[in-house]
């Protein structure tokens, strides 16, 4: 096809999404010792840095394309909107050339830390404290016409964040018996990717951003006998409240592309994980694992859509996951038996995974999907989640060890 094109422009190619990575940190600490208490403390400054462009990979026989948003020819509002770049309008693009966007998001930090422990006899009490503050920020490269001048071109508005961190832990061991338990608390600014409508090449930024607060707790109990036999068992819960999400996806009820905000998402899981590790003999070793948890949203998600080619608010509706399994295996089971014996290794494990389901759709489910059914069957389909099939497995391995050793 691209071939018959008279004047060499390719209609399919294949491109490369590329992303460079770039990460500094500078961090101070100071310790001490007051009485039984060790104390650690410091500072710490990071920078990370995504810059993130298209390339050109194969024109497929053509000669070049034009630098255009091809999405955007057969829609009658923005068709006369199809630059990617203004700064250098229908460029021809051939193989190697960067192409269609090109922008950073950068993250500005800086932490204050510190972390007490107190050990005695039989055990320990830990805590430890952490707060930053933290900027982020999109700087476009390029100026999509859509969105001209500063909506795309040039750095956005910083996004601050406050984010922090909070936990404690101890742990009480009795001869050949060990307990424990630790706490968590924790406030995580959202992924950079999920701050902005479209951060390939728009610089609005999501309204009502916020913190995804985490509590966390597990205790545990452990039994040894010398290097023979250990036994473990946990409880473990955590409830997360306030997470977010951005869908890009074809609505069919506005005919357009949309950009797709998901906040208020709430979830519990708890259950519970035994493991033993035994020591048959001085080559032959196993070991035991089993975990079982419910993993539940427990309420439901606000949706906010946004017109991709204008910011124009469309619609804020509420998607039904309440209720929902979060896609995480509820049961896994694993168990082995290894072989060591002068750098040779043999293992034959086996595992069982079963309780996993498909991650829920927001947009299936929310309330404005739903009332444009005809009937309670589609209804019931649009809300249905499925359930995968349960895995099993068999691992056989066999592996040497060498040591070359400096004789000189």
């Amino acid at each position: 096809t691209n071939m018959l094109q008279m004047d060499g422009h390719s209609r399919y190619a294949v491109v490369r999404r590329c992303e460079n990575l770039s990460h500094v940190a500078l961090a101070a600490s100071i310790s001490s010792r007051l009485a039984s208490v060790d104390i650690v403390g410091g500072v710490k400054f990071y920078y990370d840095g995504v810059r993130s462009f298209q390339v050109m990979d194969d024109l497929l026989g053509g000669s070049h394309i034009i630098d255009k948003d091809y999405y955007l020819i057969n829609d009658a509002t923005y068709s006369n909107n199809l630059q990617n770049n203004l700064l250098t309008p229908n460029r021809r693009v051939v193989e190697g050339d960067r192409f269609g966007y090109d922008y950073r998001i950068s993250s500005l930090s800086a932490m204050l830390f510190g972390r007490a422990s107190w050990r005695y006899k039989s055990g320990g009490v830990g805590i430890s404290l952490a707060t930053s503050t933290e900027g982020v920020c999109r700087r476009g490269f390029y100026e999509k016409e859509l969105f001209s001048g500063a909506g795309s071109l040039g750095r956005s508005s910083t996004i601050k964040m406050l984010p922090y961190h909070i936990a404690a832990s101890w742990d009480h061991g009795i001869y050949n018996h060990r307990v424990g338990a630790s706490f968590m608390v924790r406030g995580s600014a959202p992924e950079s990717e999920d701050m902005f409508l479209q951060s390939e090449y728009n610089n609005r930024i999501v309204s009502n951003l916020s913190l995804a607060h985490t509590v966390a707790g597990e205790a545990s109990y452990r039994y040894f006998i010398a290097k023979r036999l250990a036994l473990s068992a946990t409880l473990f819960a955590s409830y997360s409240a306030d997470g977010c999400d951005m869908l890009h996806y074809f609505d069919d009820l506005s005919s357009q592309y949309v950009d797709c905000v998901v906040s208020g998402v709430d979830r519990f899981t708890g259950g519970v994980e035994v493991k033993a590790s035994i020591e048959w003999s001085r080559y032959l070793s196993s070991l035991f694992m089993a975990t079982a948890l419910a993993s539940r949203y427990t309420d439901s998600a606000r949706v906010l859509l946004y017109s991709d080619a204008s910011n124009a608010h469309l619609a804020t509706t509420i998607s039904n996951i309440e209720g929902c399994r979060t896609g995480t295996p509820e049961i896994s089971v694993y168990g082995d038996i290894s072989f060591r014996h002068s750098g040779w290794m043999a293992q034959i494990a086996g595992y069982y995974v079963g309780g996993r389901h498909a991650a829920p759709s927001y947009v299936r489910r929310t309330e404005r999907v739903l009332n444009s059914t005809s009937s309670a069957l589609q209804r019931q389909k649009l809300m249905f989640q499925q359930r995968f099939d349960d895995t099993f497995g068999i691992d056989i391995s066999l592996s040497k060890w060498f040591s070359f050793n400096d004789i000189s």
